[in-house]
């Protein structure tokens, strides 16, 4: 349950915490911005508030300077052409980090028998492909009547 929380702190900072002007001014300032250095905070509270838990602050401070190291290699090597490749790396760096600092610090123990006669894991399996891949095709159909229309096709 710590991985899923130390993943959902991920997700709430660099999607629903960070408005699309911080990003822009961080594109635009890179470490001269004040927005990177808060950036990094709300990561390494999240931590905190998601865990409510005091003890593992170790473990808040590696993810806000891993995130910090992350966002600052993306600031400085993306450029205008590469910024979809630069924000699909900087995702998986940020979730790679995330598993390996779990596993380092919580050395969990992990059992892959049986994985295929759990429900749950059937359960978040369908989930996680209607989300991902299920979701992306259907709102691609449903708009593409539309988007054929603005182009003029």
């Amino acid at each position: 349950m710590v991985l899923t929380k130390l993943l959902l702190a991920h997700f709430i900072g660099d999607f629903l915490l960070q408005p699309n002007s911080w990003v822009k001014e961080k594109e635009k300032l890179k470490t001269g911005s004040i927005r990177f250095y808060l950036h990094i905070l709300i990561h390494g509270v999240l931590v905190f508030l998601l865990l409510w838990n005091l003890t593992p602050w170790l473990l808040a401070i590696f993810i806000m300077v891993s995130h910090g190291t992350v966002d600052f290699i993306k600031l400085y090597a993306q450029k205008e052409d590469n910024k979809s490749s630069w924000f699909l790396i900087d995702q998986l760096l940020h979730i790679v980090t995330i598993v390996l600092v779990w596993f380092l610090v919580f050395k969990p123990r992990l059992n892959f028998t049986g994985w295929y006669e759990n429900s749950t894991f059937w359960v978040y399996a369908v989930a996680i492909l209607f989300i991902t891949i299920v979701s992306g095709i259907l709102m691609w159909e449903v708009m593409s009547k539309w988007s054929k229309s603005l182009n003029g096709s």
